[in-house]
């Protein structure tokens, strides 16, 4: 149940951050710990769940949110034959590619659209710095309330 209850707050987190920092995606960090965990059924769930309110915040037309995530996922496992999974160089390199991904994918997008995206380095690098920190908040207390540890 705790854990249950856990990504039920980082879900509600992530989705005020999402609403309130637009075309940054505050759920990469949890789709990676979901990943890492390798709990198919929980990943799926939450991977749905969360592909249904990023669609529903996103300006852009279907798929953008999908195609982000499926870009994660195959980046996941990727990484995971080429270093262990739960190192630090694995999740920077998870970070700076899921980034650099979700910038083409939102550009692409929006450019398909007629919209006007910034092509900024700076994107790239708060993008970056959201999944890495994100990462890390959520892996640690993610480990203290699944391994019951205080």
């Amino acid at each position: 149940m705790t854990v249950f209850c856990w990504w039920l707050f980082y879900s509600i987190a992530a989705s005020y951050a999402q609403f309130f920092f637009v075309s940054y995606d505050f759920f990469i960090p949890g789709l990676i710990l979901c990943l890492q965990n390798r709990n198919w059924k929980l990943t799926l769930t939450l991977l749905l769940l969360w592909i249904i309110i990023s669609e529903g915040y996103n300006r852009l037309i279907f798929g953008s949110v999908c195609l982000s995530y499926l870009g994660v996922i195959v980046f996941f496992f990727v990484g995971s034959w080429l270093f262990e999974e739960k190192n630090s160089f694995f999740v920077s390199f998870m970070a700076m590619a899921c980034a650099i991904w979700q910038w083409g994918v939102l550009w692409g997008m929006a450019r398909l659209q007629g919209f006007h995206f910034p092509s900024s380095l700076h994107i790239i690098i708060t993008q970056f710095l959201i999944t890495l920190v994100g990462w890390l908040l959520s892996s640690s207390f993610y480990r203290r309330i699944a391994h019951g540890k205080n």
